[in-house]
Parts: structure tokens; C-alpha cells; sequence
């Protein structure tokens, strides 16, 4: 979720009067979500109280489209998010993106084929999170998109 509010995924863009999120991927691919900040000590917690040796564990509270996220961020900000936007590019406007900003090429390319798999074969193959999810408490014990924006710090300002 940090990598939305933090500007890689989700950036304010003066040509289109809002924010727009700029990926290589159609925006009905899924993207495992989760509060890193908040919620890994309770998977942690989870594994310790409750793991089984060997048991694996998704580290993940919630799977949403791209489509999702940025109506997520619509819905939490309806003034400034009302013109907010999906643009697919291509391949080479994502590397020059973070080219420009200093990211090395091979580094760059690492983060698109990494879009590449998530958009062509899931982040987990298909593997449900269920389990993973009760594991650390349950959805409701999980940040949600929705609270990660409204407390997120570089948003305080929206409206």
C-alpha cells in the first residue's frame, strides 16, 4: 500500500488537473495489497501463536484490481481524486520513467518484468490468501485500502 500513497504507483500530474496512475499492465490485473507498517507484526504474531513448521504464509490483507485501487482512492477523496485516471504504457515509458529519476535500466526493468508476472500469471498463482488472512487475525484485523489512504501521510491534505 506504500507504494501507492508513496508516489510510485499513484502520483499527482498537473497535465490532467488530478492524479493519475501510469502502468505497462491493463488495469484489471491484480495487486496483492498490505499495510507493511501495520500489519506485519500481526502476521508474525499469527505464525508464532498459531503457525505450523513448514506453513506457508502470504503476506498480503487484500487483492484488488488496479481499476479497485484507483476507485478506492476516488471514493476516500472525492474532490481531489474526482479526475484521477488509469493510463497503460508501454513498456518503454515505464523504464524511462524511472530512468529519469535515477533508478538504474537494470533495476527499471526488474520492476516492469515484475508487472509483467503479476499481470500474466498473479502474484501467487492463484493461491487463495484465506488462510493467510485468518492466520493474522482476519480481514477486519487487516488495514484496509480504504483507512491506509485516509491515514497515509502524504494524503493529509486531500479533500
Amino acid at each position: 500500500m506504500a507504494n501507492i500513497s508513496g508516489g510510485m504507483m499513484l502520483r499527482k500530474d498537473p497535465s490532467i488537473g488530478g492524479y493519475v496512475m501510469r502502468q505497462p499492465i491493463p488495469e484489471s490485473t491484480i495487486m496483492p495489497l498490505i499495510d507493511t507498517r501495520a500489519d506485519t507484526g500481526k502476521f508474525v504474531r499469527g505464525i508464532i501463536k498459531n503457525g505450523t513448521p513448514g506453513q506457508r504464509v502470504l503476506g498480503v490483507s487484500t487483492q484488488l484490481s488496479l481499476k479497485e485501487v484507483l476507485d478506492t482512492f476516488k471514493k476516500v477523496f472525492p474532490k481531489d481524486g474526482a479526475n484521477a485516471q488509469f493510463v497503460q504504457i508501454s513498456k518503454d515509458q515505464y523504464l524511462d520513467g524511472f530512468e529519469s529519476s535515477g533508478l538504474p535500466k537494470y533495476a527499471a526493468l526488474e520492476l516492469y518484468e515484475n508487472m509483467l508476472l503479476l499481470s500474466q500469471f498473479g502474484y501467487y498463482l492463484g493461491e487463495s490468501i484465506d488462510e493467510s488472512v485468518a492466520l493474522a487475525g482476519g480481514v477486519e484485523q487487516l488495514t484496509s485500502l480504504e483507512e491506509h489512504l485516509r491515514n497515509a501521510p502524504q494524503f493529509k491534505s486531500l479533500e
